[in-house]
C-alpha cells in the first residue's frame, strides 16, 4: 500500500511534466510557423500558417475550392493555405510549376496525393517523369488531329442515340429532363466506344451505377488523402473509412479492367484508344489496366461536367441563350449538317465554352506539386524546397486581377473586337464593351493544365461539346424547371459532386 501512494505523486508530476513539455513544443511550432519558418512572410489566416487542420476541414467538407477563393479574394495572388503550402492565382504559376524550364528542376506531382492504383502498377496520373513519358508516347497517338477526326462516326451514333433518348422522354411525359444525368449517359458511352470498342449501356438502360459510385470512391480517397498528411492517423484509416468504400472501389477496378481484357481478347486494328496503346508495345498489362481505369473517369465525368455547368450558366443568362441559338440554328439547316468540320464555324459557340471553362472548370481544386530540394522561383519569389504549391484553376478564373467581372457569365469577352455583338446596331440586345474585357489575362484560363502533363483529350473533348451542343440547342428549346442553383455552390471531392438539373425540353419550331 505504501508502495503504491508513494509512486502516485511521481507518476503525476511525469504527467504533468509530459503535459508542460507538449505545450511548449506547441508554443515554439507556433511562434516558429507565424514568425520564422520560411513562408512566414506570405499571407493568410493565421490558423492555416500554425495547422493543416483549417486545410483538412474544408478539404473533407468538399469546400476547399470555394474557400480557397475566398481566401485569395481576401489576401491576393498568393495564399499560405497550410504551414508548408502555397496557393497562386497569377498566370505565371502555370509556367513556374507546370511547365518545363532551363535551369530549373521539374516539379514532381506532391506523394501525398497520389496513392497507387488496386493493381499496384502506375498509371499516367501518378507515374514517375520516366514512366510518364512512356505512357504519354503510348497514348498520344489515339489522340491526334487525325485520330479525333477517324473517331465521328462514333461521337454522331451516341449524340443521336441522346437526342432520341430526349426526344422519347417529351413524347413519353411532359415532366421535366435531368440533363446532367443525361449528359453522364452519353460521355460515360462514348468514352467506353473510344477506349475499349465497349459502351457502358447508359444510354440504352438510362443509367450509370459507375458514376455513382465513382463519386462515393472519390469521398473516401479525399478522406485517405488528409490522413496521409498527418502519418500517426494512418492506423484509424480503416475505422474512418469503412471496409465497404475499400470493396467498392475494387468493384470499380475490375469492372474497368474486365472491359481491358474483354478488348485484349479480341485484338483489332487501331479503331480505338487500346489499339494504338497495344500497337505501341510500350504499357504492361497492369499499367494498361491503372491507366485505362483513369481514362474511364477523366474522359467522361469532365465532359459532363463542363456540359452541364455550361447548360446552367445559359439558363441563367437568356440573353446568352438566345445569341447561341440564334447562331447554331442560323448556320445549320438540317441535322445532318451539324459535323466535326460544320462545327468549327461557330465562334460564339467556342467563346460560350471557353466561358464554361472559365467559370467551372471540370477540375477546380489545386494540382499539387513538391518544390524540389534547391527551391525553385515562382511570380518573380524564392520558394524552398520541400513546399507544397500550386494554382487553383477555380480561383485564378474568378480573380479580378485576372478578369474583370469574373464572376459573371460573359462569352464575348473571348471574341474579337470586330465581334458584331460588340456593336450596338448589329443586335437587339445589350451591346457589350468590348474596352471591358481587353485587359483581361486570358492565359490565366488553361483548363487542360500545361507542360507535360497536360491533359491528352483537349482537342476530343472540345468537339464532343460543340457537338452534343449544337445537336441539342438545334432541336430543343430549353427552359429552366424552377430556380437552377449556381453550379459552383456544389462540393468538390477532386470533381464537382453534380446534382441534378432539371430542365424543361421542347420541339424547335421552326420557320417554312
Amino acid at each position: 500500500m505504501g508502495f503504491g501512494h508513494s509512486q502516485a505523486p511521481l507518476l503525476l508530476k511525469a504527467i504533468i511534466g509530459l503535459f508542460l513539455s507538449l505545450l511548449s513544443y506547441v508554443f515554439c511550432l507556433t511562434v516558429y510557423r507565424l514568425y520564422f519558418h520560411p513562408l512566414a512572410r506570405y499571407p493568410g489566416p493565421t490558423l492555416c500558417a500554425v495547422s493543416r487542420l483549417p486545410f483538412l476541414h474544408y478539404l473533407q467538407s468538399g469546400h476547399l475550392v470555394q474557400k480557397t477563393h475566398e481566401l485569395h479574394c481576401k489576401y491576393g495572388e498568393i495564399v499560405r493555405l497550410a504551414p508548408n503550402e502555397l496557393s497562386f492565382t497569377n498566370p505565371q504559376a502555370w509556367q513556374d510549376i507546370y511547365n518545363r524550364r532551363p535551369g530549373h528542376d521539374p516539379m514532381p506531382m506532391n506523394p501525398i496525393w497520389q496513392a497507387k492504383s488496386a493493381n499496384g502498377a502506375s498509371s499516367i496520373v501518378d507515374a514517375s517523369v520516366e514512366d510518364h513519358a512512356r505512357h504519354r508516347k503510348a497514348l498520344a497517338p489515339a489522340f491526334s488531329e487525325k485520330s479525333v477526326r477517324e473517331r465521328e462516326p462514333i461521337l454522331q451514333r451516341y449524340i443521336n442515340l441522346f437526342i432520341f433518348k430526349l426526344r422519347r422522354r417529351i413524347y413519353d411525359s411532359k415532366t421535366a429532363v435531368d440533363l446532367s444525368e443525361f449528359f453522364t449517359f452519353t460521355t460515360f458511352d462514348i468514352l467506353g466506344a473510344l477506349a475499349f470498342s465497349e459502351d457502358f449501356k447508359s444510354l440504352t438502360t438510362e443509367s450509370c451505377p459507375l458514376s455513382t459510385l465513382t463519386y462515393s470512391i472519390l469521398r473516401a480517397t479525399t478522406l485517405r488523402t488528409g490522413l496521409r498528411f498527418h502519418p500517426f492517423l494512418a492506423p484509424f484509416v480503416g475505422v474512418l473509412n469503412p471496409q465497404k468504400t475499400y470493396q467498392e472501389a475494387l468493384h470499380l477496378f475490375h469492372q474497368n479492367t474486365s472491359k481491358v481484357h474483354r478488348r485484349l481478347e479480341k485484338p483489332m486494328p487501331q479503331a480505338d484508344i487500346m489499339g494504338h496503346v497495344l500497337d505501341s508495345g510500350k504499357l504492361s498489362i497492369p499499367e494498361i489496366e491503372s491507366t485505362f481505369n483513369i481514362l474511364t473517369l477523366a474522359g467522361s465525368d469532365t465532359v459532363a461536367s463542363l456540359l452541364t455547368s455550361m447548360t446552367s450558366q445559359l439558363l441563367r443568362n437568356p440573353t446568352k441563350l438566345r445569341r447561341l441559338v440564334a447562331e447554331i440554328r442560323a448556320t445549320f439547316a438540317a441535322e445532318a449538317d451539324i459535323t466535326m468540320k460544320a462545327i468549327n464555324q461557330l465562334p460564339y459557340l467556342d467563346a460560350t465554352i471557353t466561358e464554361s471553362f472559365r467559370l467551372d472548370p471540370p477540375a477546380p481544386g489545386q494540382n499539387p506539386r513538391l518544390v524540389p530540394g534547391p527551391g525553385a522561383t515562382i511570380c518573380g519569389h524564392y520558394i524552398p524546397g520541400g513546399t507544397f504549391v500550386s494554382i487553383s484553376q477555380f480561383s485564378a478564373n474568378r480573380s479580378p486581377q485576372n478578369f474583370a467581372d469574373p464572376d459573371a457569365f460573359i462569352p464575348e469577352r473571348w471574341l474579337p473586337s470586330h465581334s458584331p455583338f460588340y456593336i450596338p446596331e448589329a443586335s437587339s440586345d445589350p451591346p457589350v464593351a468590348f474596352a471591358t474585357y481587353a485587359a483581361d489575362r486570358k492565359e490565366a484560363l488553361q483548363p487542360f493544365s500545361v507542360g507535360p502533363r497536360a491533359c491528352l483529350g483537349s482537342k476530343f473533348a472540345h468537339v464532343e461539346i460543340r457537338l452534343v451542343m449544337c445537336r441539342l440547342l438545334w432541336a430543343f428549346d430549353l427552359q429552366a424547371e424552377g430556380e437552377l442553383r449556381p453550379f459552383e455552390e456544389q462540393k468538390t471531392y477532386s470533381l464537382w459532386e453534380r446534382g441534378p438539373m432539371p430542365v424543361k425540353l421542347v420541339h424547335a419550331v421552326r420557320k417554312a
